[in-house]
Order: structure tokens, then C-alpha cells, then sequence
């Protein structure tokens, strides 16, 4: 997720992105998904849009799951009883 032209190291960007999950995000592309906020940030009012990538949401779990996979691979298990349940975990996700 990002939004467009504004430093995710801003206050209120940071409390609008924490509002994502409550927010309504109507499809503004294939693939795309936006939602907007009104802001009168710094004295000026201005409209600010936050936006979703199926593309980028698909990176992101990509990319987690191929960090639990590099920490799972660097584990020692003394038994294989103790390998199924973090193997399970990465397979639902966990």
C-alpha cells in the first residue's frame, strides 16, 4: 500500500494507513484499489489517496513467506516431530 506523494514518515500518514483495514476500497483499475482522505495538512486542504495492488499485496506475502522459509531452514530440530508443526504453520500461512 502507499500513498500517492505523501512521506509514510508523516504523523497523519501513518494514522490514515491505520485506518486501511476500515476503509472501503472501490476499484479504480484491474488490479487497483483506492481510497480517498480529506486532510488539512499544514494549513492546506488537500485530498489524499490511498492505494492498493493486488500485484504488491501478492509481493508482500511472497516475501514473507519466503522469510519464514529461510528462518525455518536455518532451524536445528532433534526429531522430526519437532519439524511438522513450524512446516504446517508456513503452509497455512501462520
Amino acid at each position: 500500500m502507499f500513498v500517492a506523494g505523501m512521506p509514510q514518515t508523516l504523523k497523519e500518514t501513518k494514522s490514515f494507513i491505520k485506518q486501511a483495514p476500515t476503509l472501503t476500497f472501490p476499484t479504480i483499475s484491474q488490479g487497483y484499489e483506492g481510497a480517498s482522505y480529506d486532510s488539512d495538512y499544514g494549513g492546506f486542504a488537500q485530498t489524499w489517496l490511498l492505494i492498493r495492488s493486488e500485484l504488491a499485496c501478492k509481493h508482500e506475502q511472497h516475501k514473507k513467506q519466503v522469510s519464514q522459509f529461510h528462518s525455518l531452514s536455518a532451524s536445528n530440530f532433534t526429531d522430526a516431530s519437532e519439524c511438522n508443526l513450524p512446516v504446517i504453520a508456513l503452509a497455512t500461512g501462520g
